[in-house]
């Protein structure tokens, strides 16, 4: 199970606003699934959201 974060928003149209989501770090990379519409559960695991209310973000370390 991946682990879980809540992320809010100090400024831009979702301001205050919680978003739920989960994280997985491989040890290069962040993973970040996270709730795109306020109200919305927290997701349990990374997969495709063909109705666009979650949102992936994958933070990479740029190679030197």
């Amino acid at each position: 199970m991946p682990r879980a974060m809540d992320l809010t928003p100090l400024d831009g149209p979702y301001k205050g606003k919680t978003g739920f989501g989960i994280y997985r770090f491989d040890g290069k990379d962040v993973k970040i699934y996270i709730s795109n519409a306020e109200g919305k559960a927290r997701p349990t695991e990374f997969k495709s959201d063909a109705a666009g209310d979650y949102i992936l973000i994958t933070l990479a370390r740029k190679k030197k």
